[in-house]
C-alpha cells in the first residue's frame, strides 16, 4: 500500500472473489494477524452495468473514494476512482452521454 495512491487493499481469494478491504490502520496492529483477521469483510461493491452518473452520485453521498467492481459470482473486476468517474461525467455532452 505504501506506493499507492490509497490508503487501502482489497483482499481477493485465489480466483479473484473479493472477501474483504485492508485499512492503513489494519498493517499498523499485530504483525503476526492474518488478512481475515483485520480486514473488513464484504466491501461495498458494484457492477459494471450501472450508470455512471448513479455511481458518482453514491460516492459523493457516501464519502467513497474508489468502488470495486464485481461480477454477479463476487470477482473483482476493477476499481472506479472518484475522481476518474467525476472527470468523465464532466467531459461528457450532449453528444456523448455520461456512462
Amino acid at each position: 500500500m505504501a506506493g499507492s495512491a490509497y490508503e487501502f487493499a482489497l483482499v481477493i481469494t485465489g480466483d479473484g472473489t473479493l472477501v474483504g478491504r485492508l485499512g492503513a490502520d489494519a498493517l499498523a496492529g499485530d504483525p503476526v494477524a492474518s488478512a481475515e483477521q483485520v480486514m473488513e469483510a464484504g466491501p461495498t461493491t458494484v457492477r459494471p452495468d450501472r450508470q455512471l452518473a448513479e455511481l458518482v452520485n453514491a460516492m459523493r453521498n457516501k464519502d467513497l473514494t474508489v468502488l470495486p467492481v464485481t461480477t454477479p459470482e463476487g470477482r473483482l473486476l476493477g476499481v472506479l476512482p472518484r475522481r476518474v468517474a467525476e472527470h468523465t461525467l464532466e467531459g461528457a455532452g450532449p453528444d456523448r452521454p455520461p456512462g
